[in-house]
């Protein structure tokens, strides 16, 4: 592609130039040191000559057809760079890579700007197949494409030497055929729980979790099922996943915080999971599916509304096996009511997080405003993140569900563990018969 192409968010790409050299350099500098992590040649540009000779390459490259590097921008400066690259005429194939600097990060550029370059693939170049290799520990990196409806074909043991030695890659890839794998959405997701957060949650704040697991058990355990794949939006660090994957469930876990869903992997290494939207996902044939923890009230996703909602119910419904269950709470109307104390704060080992809640009644939202402090070298280092929420009536709910074609009630508690105040949980059955 020629010149700046606009992107469906803030943000742009255009093929790199050696003219990009001093402000190419100076972003590679200023991140180095959370670079050097997943990027081996960090260490070999130290110099603004270093950067021109690699952008007199990408030209190069590209005038043989084996590449097409471009840089991202964002409000009109360098922030990374993303490439087609290996571009191989003869089986019709490519592979694509990408770095964005870490001040750039939660915009969706890297998520866009890949979508560009495989929509250009598939069309113009007339490419049948689209690889993208990430280290496997490497959160950030493996959401792009599973955002994007890559299917994961594998993990290849040990292809690269980092700084802390070898690591393995996830190995994705997108057909022709399939694409595009999920449908573009008109707007940004937000991008919440960064590795801050996503550590205090998972520390902190997992009682719910827990007795969710007690009550799905025993609800499996009534309906007669002894194994099965249990699915759950929202699934954060794994926490009602692990417990089921211990009494013989098969977990599959979707969460929108790429640190969440890393934190889910490393505790349960046998588990399917994907970094997405709960409102993309395909499901599997399930004999649970559960949203513990207000997941449907969330606006991370502005897609999130009551059509939307409805039609997931009917797609959750046809997953399941006949006898099946969903289980999930929302936050009601009355929670805008129910906060004693609108502004608190709670301590952990090397955290502190800080929330203030406000709350509109007749538009039926909260926010909360969440600030994490996180122990560092004596000192502490402040995350913030604002999360927005649509407060949801009980009967509207449980009548979209009963059109779903469920059997509904409603439950006080998860086992021993009672939901919050101006919550209503679900468990919805689907008839054998």
């Amino acid at each position: 592609m020629d010149g700046a192409l606009p992107l469906d968010v803030e943000g742009a790409i255009r093929p790199t130039s050696e003219d990009d050299a001093a402000e190419l350099f100076a972003v590679v500098d200023r991140s180095r040191g959370s670079l050097r992590r997943w990027m081996a040649w960090v260490d070999e540009n130290t110099t603004v000559d270093d950067t021109r000779a690699y952008l007199e390459a990408c030209t190069a490259r590209r005038a043989q057809g084996t590449e097409d590097n471009h840089v991202m921008l964002l409000g009109g400066r360098i922030v990374g760079v993303i490439g087609l690259r290996a571009i191989d005429r003869a089986n019709r194939a490519a592979e694509i890579g990408y770095w964005i600097a870490p001040s750039a990060e939660g915009h969706g550029i890297v998520t866009e700007a890949c979508r560009a370059l495989v929509d250009e693939a598939f069309t113009t170049r007339a490419l049948h197949r689209v690889r993208i290799a990430c280290a496997v520990g490497n959160a950030r990196s493996r959401a792009i494409p599973e955002r994007l409806g890559f299917e994961q074909e594998g993990v290849a043991r040990q292809v690269e030497r980092l700084a802390d030695g070898f690591v393995d890659h996830a190995i994705y890839a997108a057909l022709s055929s399939d694409w595009p794998a999920t449908p573009k959405s008109s707007t940004t997701l937000e991008d919440p729980y960064d590795e801050a957060l996503a550590r205090v949650h998972d520390e902190g704040f997992t009682q719910l979790a827990r007795g969710a697991a007690v009550c799905l058990s025993s609800t499996l355990h009534d309906a007669g099922f002894a194994c099965g794949t249990v699915a759950e939006f929202g699934c954060g660090s794994g926490v009602t996943l692990r417990s089921l994957c211990d009494r013989g469930f098969d977990p599959f876990g979707v969460d929108i915080s790429p640190p969440m869903i890393a934190r889910a992997r490393a505790s349960i290494p046998a588990g399917t999971f994907r970094v997405a939207s709960f409102l993309d996902v395909e499901l599997p044939r399930c004999v649970a599916v559960a949203a513990i923890g207000e997941v449907f009230n969330y606006a991370f996703d502005a897609r999130n509304d009551d059509a939307q909602r409805a039609a997931l119910f009917v797609r959750v419904f046809a997953a399941l096996e006949p006898g099946g269950v969903f289980v999930f709470d929302v936050a009601t109307p009355e929670r805008a009511t129910s906060y004693s104390q609108p502004r608190f704060w709670v301590e952990g080992d090397g955290w502190v997080v800080a929330v203030e809640i406000s709350a509109d009644v007749e538009a039926r939202t909260l926010q909360r405003d969440i600030s994490t402090f996180i122990a560092d070298a004596g000192t502490y280092t402040r995350h913030r993140e604002v999360h927005r929420l649509g407060l949801l009536d009980h009967d509207t709910v449980a009548r979209e569900l009963a059109d779903a074609g469920f059997s509904v009630r409603t439950v006080e508690r998860y086992g021993d563990v009672p939901t919050l105040p101006g919550s209503a949980a679900f468990i919805a059955t689907k008839p054998r018969a």
